[in-house]
């Protein structure tokens, strides 16, 4: 796993805007001449499925930390998208996990302790620096789970604001657990010593906590279960939230999906079992993932 700085491109008059479409369709890009080979080609290229990429705005600062996917989610468009504020045909998939949407509220440069890319990607050599930015924008940045949408997101917490039967205790827990903070997450880490469930990476910023069973179909209860889901690296959790990897319930062995091309498979190092055998209560949520999110053919 390695971090790389990346600037996002300048759309001065749609800063915000052009930010906010990158982290909606899930991509980052790159312009240049729009052709194979060029800059912006062999700057998206130049990542592996798994590094970690810093969004830098021009004059402003960091604004988020995802993933990069797989070498497959490249794309050259042959023209510019429509409707969009992009003029860059390259892209390249991100899971973006933590994004600060104002880019006027961006982390400055003597605060990240990271200078901006000196071309449109730089990799970070310093690891502490990149984890100290990564803290910053775990901080103040807002917790995006794998295929969340914003539209999503909101929907769920609005819906959380306007039940007026819960208590507000419980109510600031469920949004924790919608966000995977709070008494969830710090609970689900206790379960696998503060690592993640299959690599054992004890890095706290690079830890996602979500649910076995997804949000949309379980009970107040099943959501706060810290039993109901793993504590995984951004990767693995995305693979786990699409249904792209499953976990067999009794002895914690990784089934993969067909969906999943065999060399993205072997690129990421798949599969790889849980650290341990799951609980009976963990098994229960295992089980239905398995059975309801997993996608066992193609």
């Amino acid at each position: 796993m390695a971090f790389h700085r990346f600037n996002i491109g300048n759309v001065p008059e749609h800063r915000n805007e052009w930010w906010r479409e990158n982290i909606r369709r899930g991509v980052v890009t790159a312009g240049f001449e729009g052709v194979r080979g060029d800059k912006g080609d062999r700057a998206l290229h130049a990542v592996k499925a798994g590094d970690w990429l810093f969004a830098y705005v021009s004059g402003k600062g960091y604004v988020g930390a995802g993933e990069v996917l797989a070498e497959s989610t490249y794309v050259l468009h042959p023209h510019f998208l429509d409707g969009s504020f992009s003029v860059h045909r390259h892209e390249r998939g991100v899971a973006w996990r933590y994004v600060i949407r104002d880019v006027d509220l961006a982390i400055e440069l003597h605060e990240a302790q990271l200078g901006h890319p000196l071309s449109t990607r730089s990799r970070v050599k310093d690891t502490q620096a990149a984890e100290h930015l990564l803290q910053l924008l775990r901080e103040r940045g807002e917790h995006l789970h794998a295929g969340d949408s914003y539209g999503q997101l909101d929907h769920d917490l609005q819906e959380l604001a306007e039940r007026a039967s819960i208590p507000e205790t419980q109510r600031e827990a469920l949004v924790d657990a919608r966000l995977g903070q709070g008494a969830f997450r710090c609970r689900m880490l206790a379960r696998w010593q503060g690592r993640c469930a299959v690599t054992g990476v004890g890095i706290d910023a690079v830890l996602i906590a979500s649910h076995a069973k997804p949000w949309r179909t379980s009970t107040d209860e099943e959501r706060l279960d810290p039993c109901n889901g793993l504590p995984l690296v951004a990767t693995l959790d995305r693979l786990f939230d699409q249904g792209l990897v499953a976990f067999h319930p009794e002895t914690g062995e990784m089934k993969v999906s067909p969906r999943l091309a065999g060399d993205d498979q072997s690129a990421l190092g798949l599969p790889a079992a849980l650290r341990r055998q799951p609980s009976a209560q963990e098994a229960a949520y295992l089980e239905y993932h398995l059975k309801h999110v997993f996608h066992s053919g193609f």
